[in-house]
């Protein structure tokens, strides 16, 4: 969550889950000690001990680390996409080169298998976020960019 959504909270002693790569989720409250954005998701709390909103979390720390390799290496702007990912995760897409999704393809298969199928068969469904105008993505002096 970006730290102004969560000012109030994080002053409460509350402490952030992680990047999450899109605009500030609205209602940021705290949950256990966490600032979370209330209503990340829909869905029941699931069998176990998770929430959607607990796993929507696990799912961006997930990506956290695969959005921060993900290569933006270009020739030509056709090189150069946003996407979202994985589909059980809330973002407004990352900016990626074609290079780069095929390397994190195996990490991302992983984070599907591990993350989101059982997000899926809880019942649970990433919100759907405001997102602003992506722009088109360009290659730029041989970079990815928005």
């Amino acid at each position: 969550l970006q730290a102004q959504q969560c000012d109030t909270v994080f002053k409460a002693g509350c402490v952030g889950p992680g990047p999450i790569n899109c605009p500030a989720f609205p209602n940021a409250g705290c949950v256990n000690g966490t600032c979370q954005g209330m209503g990340l998701t829909t869905g029941p709390v699931d069998a176990g001990t998770l929430t959607c909103n607990e796993r929507q979390i696990d799912i961006q720390n997930a990506l956290s680390p695969i959005i921060a390799s993900i290569g933006l290496d270009c020739a030509v702007d056709d090189d150069c996409s946003l996407t979202s990912l994985v589909a059980c995760a809330s973002n407004c897409g990352v900016l990626a080169s074609k290079s780069g999704l095929a390397a994190a393809s195996a990490a991302l298969a992983s984070v599907t298998t591990s993350q989101c199928d059982p997000f899926t068969a809880a019942g649970c469904t990433p919100l759907a976020l405001p997102c602003p105008s992506p722009g088109v993505p360009r290659c730029i002096d041989q970079t990815c960019k928005r």
